[in-house]
C-alpha cells in the first residue's frame, strides 16, 4: 500500500500535533508541583503578606533566594513576620 501526497501530509500533520501536545502536557506538569511546594512552605510560615501579589510572586526570586527568604522568616518571631521585610533583606529593591 502506498501513500499519496495528501495522505502523507495528513499523517505527518497528525504526528506533529501529537508530539506538540505531549511536549506541552509534560511541560505543564513540571511547574505545578514546584509551585505547590513553594506555596505550602509560604503558608506554613504564615508571614504577613504585605506585598502586592499579581499571581507571579514566586517568579520574583530564584529558588536559592526564596530559600533564604524562608530561612529569614523562620528566624523571625511569628508575630513579627513580614514577607516584605524578608524579601528586602535578601534581595533589596525587589519589592
Amino acid at each position: 500500500m502506498s501513500f499519496g501526497l495528501p495522505e502523507s501530509f495528513s499523517v505527518l500533520g497528525l504526528a506533529v500535533v501529537a508530539i506538540g501536545w505531549l511536549r506541552l502536557r509534560a511541560q505543564s506538569k513540571t511547574p505545578v508541583p514546584e509551585f505547590e511546594i513553594w506555596q505550602g512552605r509560604l503558608k506554613t510560615l504564615d508571614p504577613v503578606i504585605d506585598v502586592e501579589d499579581d499571581g507571579h510572586l514566586q517568579e520574583w526570586l530564584d529558588p536559592p533566594q526564596w530559600e533564604a527568604v524562608f530561612s529569614e522568616l523562620e528566624r523571625t518571631p511569628k508575630e513579627s513576620r513580614s514577607l516584605r521585610n524578608a524579601i528586602e533583606k535578601i534581595a533589596p529593591g525587589t519589592v
